[in-house]
């Protein structure tokens, strides 16, 4: 069985890093790089290019880094969700960047849009 470390644990997991990898995730240019015990029980490093919508890496510190909405837009008391399209931008404070979700992709949605209640941008049917 193998162990996974690092965003590659975090992402499929919901694990905490593990020990054993000398640097849990970081970004290559656009890459999101990250390490893994593989089937020796050696430390391995790999990575996954950051794809669209989430099409920038960003370093955030303690040996953590996620994918965002590319350019990287910092969360701060400016930020406003919006609708890009069928794009919802949205912010994670958790994350502290942008994030996107592409509402044509959600089963239950189609588009974004305001929400009638809120007013605040969210996918809709």
């Amino acid at each position: 069985m193998r162990k996974l470390c690092g965003i590659a644990a975090v992402a499929l997991l919901g694990l905490t890093a593990c020990g054993e990898c000398p640097r849990h995730a970081g970004c290559d240019g656009d890459r999101l790089t990250f390490c893994f015990v593989g089937a020796e029980n050696e430390p391995q490093e790999g990575s996954l290019p950051c794809e669209a919508p989430m099409t920038a890496c960003v370093e955030l510190g303690d040996d953590d880094a996620k994918c965002v909405y590319g350019p990287a837009e910092p969360c701060n008391e400016a930020f406003v969700d919006r609708c890009e399209g069928a794009l919802r931008v949205w912010c994670d404070p958790r994350v502290g960047y942008a994030q996107a979700t592409d509402c044509s992709t959600i089963a239950t949605a189609s588009r974004c849009g305001a929400d009638p209640e809120t007013g605040a941008a969210a996918c809709l049917p």
